[in-house]
C-alpha cells in the first residue's frame, strides 16, 4: 500500500474548477451566438428613451370611447425609434403595434383603435419602444412605461 495519488480534498477542488470553467465557456459561447449582450455595450437600446407625458401630475394615457381609441402623448429622447408596441390588459392581454418613427427629441400624439366593447375595460398599458437595428426589430422593454390609471379623454 505504497502507492502514491491525488488527496480526495485536492482532486474534489480540481473537478470543482473543471466544472467551473467548462459552466464560463458554455455561458460565453450562448450568449454570444444568441446576440445577447453583456450589461454595458451598445445593443441598439442603451440610449432610448421614451416616456409619457405628464399632465396634472399624472401621466397621460386617455381613452376616446366615441372615436373608440386610446391617445397617448409621449416624448422621444435622444435616438429614433421606429414605433412602439402597446401591450394592454382588457378581458384579455394582447397588444396593438404603433409602426411609425419617432424622431429623436420630439412630443408625439399617438392615436390607437380600441373598443371597450370588444376588448374590455383596460385596466393597465405597458409602451415599449422598438429599434431595428441591422434589419431586426428589438424591442426595449427596459425603456417602455407602464400606465394602470387610463382616463376618459377630455372633449
Amino acid at each position: 500500500m505504497n502507492k502514491k495519488g491525488v488527496s480526495p480534498l485536492i482532486a474534489t477542488i480540481l473537478l470543482i474548477a473543471f466544472a467551473v470553467s467548462v459552466g464560463a465557456v458554455i455561458m460565453n459561447w450562448t450568449s454570444t451566438s444568441t446576440g445577447i449582450e453583456s450589461e454595458g455595450h451598445n445593443d441598439g437600446c442603451s440610449n432610448v428613451q421614451l416616456s409619457i407625458s405628464i399632465k396634472n401630475g399624472e401621466k397621460s394615457i386617455c381613452l376616446d370611447r366615441e372615436n373608440k381609441q386610446i391617445i397617448i402623448n409621449v416624448e422621444n429622447g435622444p435616438l429614433e425609434v421606429k414605433g412602439i408596441r402597446l401591450s394592454y390588459v382588457g378581458k384579455e392581454s394582447n397588444y396593438i403595434d404603433f409602426n411609425e418613427v419617432i424622431e429623436a427629441g420630439i412630443l408625439k400624439k399617438i392615436e390607437l383603435d380600441y373598443d371597450p366593447a370588444i376588448y374590455g375595460e383596460l385596466n393597465g398599458v405597458k409602451i415599449i419602444p422598438f429599434v431595428i437595428p441591422e434589419n431586426q426589430k428589438m424591442y426595449c422593454s427596459n425603456s417602455g412605461e407602464t400606465v394602470s390609471t387610463i382616463v376618459d379623454c377630455e372633449k
